[in-house]
């Protein structure tokens, strides 16, 4: 059975202080709220929170902005109630932005957690060891936060590629235009100096011409 909490801060005796938090509390039970809320408080948090009933549909998550989420879930977990309890999940997977989100459970055996934690949860904590979730919401929200920078920065890259892209291909369109109009201009130059090798063959022609028709003269 996975005793311990699902993150290694978790066994840190002091959290580092997290202030102006807002939170989102998802559960069935008013006293988990209190629960969690006093859990959070004892370690010097600043946080305000929102809470809502598990399933409700009439609450827009996405228009909030939160810095995590804290689920809390009644039940035992297995690998197959780990299924059941991701399935209930399918709200959180389908946000348009991404919200680390925190399990509460009263048991959960070592194959649930690994398969929670494989499905993208951020962490978990035993509903009876609630004292550690200080430490496992700091974890979670620092290593959020620098996936995050992992995240903007490789966007930012991409984009600096993509603006390289572009400004090579404006340069070549640049290049194929401007060779194509030296081309458009080099002709009427080919032109004149093709009528330029006619003429002077037509000219050499006509002097061999002009040179026989003297010779015959002469030999009169």
């Amino acid at each position: 059975m996975s005793e311990g909490p699902g993150l290694i801060l978790q066994q840190q005796s002091t959290p580092i202080a997290i202030s102006n938090l807002k939170l989102l509390i998802v559960t069935e039970f008013a006293a988990d709220v209190e629960d969690i809320c006093s859990s959070l408080k004892s370690a010097g948090i600043d946080f305000t929170y929102d809470a809502i009933a598990l399933g409700s549909s009439a609450w827009d998550i996405s228009s909030q902005n939160y810095d995590a989420i804290l689920y809390s879930y009644s039940l035992s977990f297995n690998h197959k109630k780990s299924e059941a309890a991701l399935e209930q999940l399918d709200w959180w997977y389908a946000l348009p932005k991404q919200i680390p989100l925190i399990l509460i459970a009263d048991r959960l055996n070592d194959e649930a957690a690994v398969h929670l934690l494989q499905s993208g949860i951020s962490g978990y904590v035993l509903r009876r060891k609630l004292q550690k979730l200080p430490n496992i919401l700091e974890y979670t929200l620092i290593s959020f936060a620098r996936k995050q920078q992992q995240e903007n920065k490789r966007l930012q890259l991409i984009r600096r590629q993509q603006k390289q892209i572009e400004q090579l291909e404006s340069e070549k369109l640049i290049w194929e235009a401007t060779e194509a109009k030296r081309q458009e201009q080099q002709k009427p130059i080919e032109q004149l100096e093709s009528e330029k090798l006619a003429w002077e063959a037509a000219e050499a022609k006509r002097q061999e011409q002009q040179k026989r028709i003297e010779q015959l003269e002469s030999e009169k």
